[in-house]
């Protein structure tokens, strides 16, 4: 039992060293936080969310398949534009928002030495929960583990209105 609590606590060290939270500021959209994952990290996670029948053996092989590094921003869509609602459905009865792809105005930079490109950047809206309309959205930038090097990573979000988000995460204290 004292090494299913000492996996939580590592499991919770992991994820609070791994994510940037940010204070909402007037007008505009805006960054909520910023989070890196490394591999080792994601299958801590994974391994914490099927805590049931998840064996070592499991966990090697999910570790194994992890895609490199992760970035994920929460962005706001804020101001006077939360919870505006001009709703629709589309062809297929979905509900959706034309301000859903708002997060495409923002721009995603990472930095060490140098600038590295993500494989891969994709965007999903978040619906309010209370029919509030459209709520924000999380984006995630993939790369490959092998573009990174210890020590210091930047990422920086810049809005549409040209504000500037930054948070660092050291790459020495994260596995």
């Amino acid at each position: 039992m004292a090494r299913i609590h000492r996996n939580r606590l590592v499991a919770v060290a992991l994820i609070l060293c791994s994510i940037a939270c940010f204070q909402p500021r007037n007008g505009g959209p805006n960054v909520g936080y910023i989070e890196l994952r490394t591999p080792y990290e994601q299958a801590v996670l994974r391994s914490w969310e099927n805590q049931t029948g998840y064996s070592a053996q499991q966990a090697q092989i999910d570790y194994a398949a992890q895609p490199g590094i992760m970035v994920r921003v929460f962005l706001y869509v804020g101001g006077n534009e939360a919870g505006r609602i001009d709703l629709y459905s589309d062809s297929k009865g979905r509900v959706l928002d034309p301000r859903e792809n708002f997060w495409q105005d923002f721009r995603f930079r990472v930095t060490q030495e140098r600038v590295i490109e993500p494989n891969k950047l994709e965007g999903k809206p978040i619906y309010s929960r209370r029919g509030k309309g459209l709520g924000g959205a999380e984006v995630w930038l993939e790369f490959d583990a092998a573009q990174f090097v210890p020590g210091m990573t930047k990422v920086e979000v810049t809005t549409p209105d040209q504000q500037a988000v930054v948070a660092e995460f050291n790459l020495d204290k994260l596995k």
